[in-house]
């Protein structure tokens, strides 16, 4: 074998140790939270928190979800309660005006908002494998790039509502760095660190648009496996003082 061809297969050889499938990625990033098993036997969680906006008021915030896809959020501010949910089959917002309860009501989801509320769920839920829990769902590794000063593996979740979120999981530690959201070019940081139930969730999310903070969300409180009611996700009866 000449020079150049040790050259070239050395190169090669380079080149193949520093490669990793998809999996790799997905499996080092899924062990900065938690050990598989303990990921995998979450059934329901239960998020307390708040949220500030930095153009609306700050808000008390309750989150459920619960498998395979169920979601309820609840949002409560100064003047407003809102409550959106998704039980698989249908979703739902429900808003109650304390100021003028004449101006509460229920709305009905268009398919498209339940899609993108189930395609959340899962994500929540399975922790990086959300995708593969529906048909149509993909997870691909994209390359390299850098992201806040860290080399990252980047990675693209896709769901078949059109939805998809772009991950940057640092080299090495598989830690996440960023995720870009596909339906409105939102990043989202996570900072801090808040553990239940043998699982490591963020306690601290901002979120950026254009590199401007747009909110930020604060979790103290975070439940695994608690018992979740069915009927929470069910659609609301119509709140009193709604016009008819």
């Amino acid at each position: 074998m000449n020079k150049t061809s040790l050259v070239l297969l050395s190169a090669l050889l380079g080149l193949t140790l520093q490669a990793e499938t998809v999996e790799q990625v997905i499996s080092k990033a899924r062990s900065q939270l938690g050990p598989n098993k303990t990921l995998d036997a979450v059934k329901t969680l239960r998020y307390e928190g708040t949220v500030e906006s930095v153009d609306g008021p700050a808000g008390k915030l309750i989150l459920v979800f619960k498998k395979p896809y169920k979601q309820y959020l609840e949002i409560d501010t100064e003047g407003l309660t809102e409550k959106t949910g998704v039980n698989g089959f249908e979703g739902w917002r429900e808003l109650f005006n304390k100021e003028d309860p004449r101006r509460s009501g229920v709305l009905v989801l268009q398919p498209d908002q339940t899609k993108y509320l189930i395609s959340n769920a899962l994500e929540n839920l399975y922790f990086f494998d959300g995708p593969e829990q529906i048909s149509g769902g993909s997870v691909t590794l994209n390359g390299e790039d850098t992201k806040d000063g860290k080399t990252c593996w980047v990675v693209n979740f896709a769901y078949p509502s059109g939805l998809h979120y772009t991950r940057y999981f640092e080299k090495g530690t598989g830690k996440l760095v960023a995720t870009i959201t596909s339906s409105n070019d939102l990043e989202m940081v996570e900072k801090e660190s808040l553990t239940s139930g043998g699982i490591k969730f963020p306690k601290k999310v901002e979120t950026y648009k254009d590199g401007k903070l747009v909110r930020t969300v604060v979790f103290n409180k975070i439940e695994v496996n608690l018992p979740v009611e069915d009927s929470l996700f069910d659609f609301p009866g119509i709140p009193t003082g709604t016009k008819q």
